[in-house]
Order: structure tokens, then C-alpha cells, then sequence
């Protein structure tokens, strides 16, 4: 029996963006040495998600979860120091720093997040954590993916999104956002019920600090720091001052915590997935058939996507007439290779 095509959502994306950009991350499947530190924070952010949510699944209170999902986050530690080592012995020190400031900011707004939504988690019964699927959508051809949270509150089911970012999206993106509705799909074949909305569920990865103590003894509350409720609190506390005179500021942060660091925005499942999925099937296989060639020779897309791309330096080069072979080794190292469930 032939083994069916299963190509990522994410992958046929990067094929649509950027043919080239499809071959070093998904053929040659190279990564970059340097990790800049805000991906590398949602991803830890991510892992506290997992275990947070999938405690609370096995019946575990919400605050005794935040404790056991922060211990396991305050573990990650090691893994994110070597990330920076790497990035200081190719001189990135200012992305070093940024590294190894990842775990302790990450603790700061876990604590922060669960403080501030704990009450709405616990009105929620986890159904799926991190659940893998893959959904048959043409003959041959599967779609793979991984759902970050299903959760079910009275005869309603949620998909949630988790999403770590510098700054919070308008209601357009997340209207436009395609994957969600194909992952509303899967979602219903894993548990055969229909998903009523989708869940947007953000945190802002701006890093939080302590409020300054000024000259006259007392703390900023400038309105545009970027603080916590806990660090003002406590830095309160270490400077022997009393609370009466900073409530209205106290209720101001949690305030913005809610509408600017954490804001969860919960929208309706509007929109049908076959014309989705007909573009779907047709991105796979283009795909397959291009890497069918006896001679398969990518198209790059310059475009101002390429700003942000983490493979810009590869193909300045080779269109500057270099050479890419020394750029690779000095600068990404190859991911270890997927099973061929995940070969596309």
C-alpha cells in the first residue's frame, strides 16, 4: 500500500510564501544556530501551556496545575543557556542576553497569567492537550497537525489558540486566520461534536520589570511601564511602603493585564472549510509533483516577506553570486530527521 502525502498546513504555507523557503526548512530541514529569544520564549511559554492544561485535564486543581506547569518551566532553563552560549560564541551577545532572560521573564508572566484567568479556567472542561491528528482529506493525500486546546463549557466546544506575541493583533487577523477553521475540522473528527467558536488565548511577551523607586521614595506608576500586579506588589513590600496610596494604580494594572497582556477573545466558527481544502489539496500536489522532477530547482519569492525570513543571509548570498555551503555551516545546524509520517 502506498503511504499517503502528509504535508503540514504550515508547510503548504511556506510553499505558497516561497519555494526556496519551503526547501531549507522542510527538505533540508535547517534551523537557525542564533534563536532569537521571542520565539524561543513562546515556545517555553507553550510548554507551561501543555503541562498547565493537561494537569488540570487529569482533575488537578487550576493553582496546584500553575504550580506543577512553573516547576517544569523553571527546568527549561538549561536547554535555553545553551541556546545562548551558542549565540555568544558567534558574537550575538545582545541576542544571548535576551536568551538567557527567557526563563525568569517566562515565571513572571506564567504567575501573572494564572492570577488573572484561573477563574475562567476552572468554568472549563479540558477535553484534548497538544492532541495530534491527521485528518484524510483527498485520496492520498493527509493533513497533519497538532491542536494546542479543546475545552468544553456546558454543551459548548472551544478550540483555543495559544498565541505569544509583542503586540495583539486586530479582529481582522484572527477573522482571517485559515488554520482554525481547518483545525475546527479535525477537532470535530476526534470527537464527533461540532466546535462552536474558537478561543484566542494571548500573551504579550513584551518582558515585564519591577517599577522603578524614585528619588522621593515612592515607585513610578508611569502608565507606559510594562509591569506585573505581583512585581509591583512585591516591590512594595520590599520597600516597607503601605498600599493605601497606589490602589487606584494596583486596579489599573490589572486592567491592562487583562485587556493588554492577556486578552482572550473568544469568536464564533463563521466560515466553511472546502474551498480550504481544495487549495489545500492543490498546494500538496503541486508540491509532490515539483519534487517529482528529475530535477527539482526552487523559486525564490523576494518579496518584503524576506525581511523577517530566518534564511534572508542564504539567499543574499547566492543572489550576490556566493557561495551558500560555508553560510550554512556557520550559521543554522540541520533538525534531526522526522518520521515519515511528517516527510513533507
Amino acid at each position: 500500500m502506498i503511504d499517503p502525502l502528509r504535508v503540514s498546513y504550515s508547510a503548504a504555507k511556506a510553499w505558497r510564501k516561497c519555494q526556496q523557503l519551503y526547501t531549507y526548512r522542510y527538505i533540508e530541514r535547517l534551523q537557525p544556530k542564533i534563536r532569537d529569544s521571542a520565539p524561543e520564549l513562546g515556545t517555553v511559554l507553550h510548554g507551561y501551556f501543555d503541562i498547565y492544561y493537561s494537569t488540570m485535564k487529569n482533575g488537578t486543581h487550576a493553582l496546584a496545575s500553575h504550580v506543577i506547569a512553573s516547576k517544569d518551566l523553571a527546568k527549561r532553563g538549561r536547554e535555553v543557556r545553551k541556546l545562548a552560549k551558542t549565540a555568544a560564541m558567534l558574537g550575538a551577545d545582545n541576542v544571548a542576553r535576551g536568551l538567557r532572560a527567557i526563563v525568569p521573564n517566562a515565571l513572571v508572566l506564567a504567575q501573572a497569567y494564572h492570577r488573572v484567568h484561573k477563574d475562567a479556567d476552572a468554568k472549563h472542561q479540558v477535553l484534548l492537550v497538544e492532541e495530534e491528528f491527521e485528518v484524510p482529506v483527498k485520496s492520498g493525500i493527509v493533513l497533519p497537525g497538532r491542536i494546542d486546546l479543546v475545552t468544553q463549557t456546558g454543551k459548548d466546544i472551544w478550540l483555543w489558540e495559544h498565541k505569544t506575541t509583542g503586540s495583539i493583533p486586530e479582529n481582522s487577523y484572527r477573522f482571517s486566520d485559515l488554520q482554525t477553521l481547518l483545525y475546527s475540522v479535525a477537532v470535530e473528527e476526534l470527537l464527533g461534536k461540532p466546535v462552536n467558536g474558537v478561543i484566542w488565548n494571548y500573551v504579550r511577551t513584551t518582558p515585564p520589570h519591577p517599577p522603578a523607586l524614585l528619588k522621593n521614595g515612592t515607585l513610578s506608576t508611569a502608565k507606559n511601564q510594562v509591569t506585573t500586579l505581583d512585581q509591583f506588589l512585591a516591590t512594595i513590600k520590599e520597600n516597607g511602603l503601605s498600599l493605601a496610596g497606589y490602589a487606584p494604580y494596583l486596579r489599573s494594572i490589572e486592567h491592562r493585564e487583562r485587556r493588554d497582556m492577556f486578552p482572550r477573545y473568544q469568536l464564533p466558527i463563521l466560515g466553511s472549510p472546502k474551498i480550504l481544502l481544495r487549495d489545500y489539496v492543490a498546494t500538496v500536489q503541486e508540491i509532490e509533483a515539483a519534487r517529482n522532477r528529475e530535477k527539482f530547482r526552487p523559486v525564490r519569492n523576494i518579496d518584503t516577506h524576506c525581511g523577517w525570513c530566518s534564511f534572508k543571509p542564504l539567499c543574499a548570498a547566492a543572489v550576490t553570486g556566493g557561495t551558500t555551503r560555508e553560510l550554512k555551516d556557520r550559521l543554522f545546524v540541520e533538525e534531526p530527521s522526522k518520521s515519515k509520517k511528517e516527510r513533507r
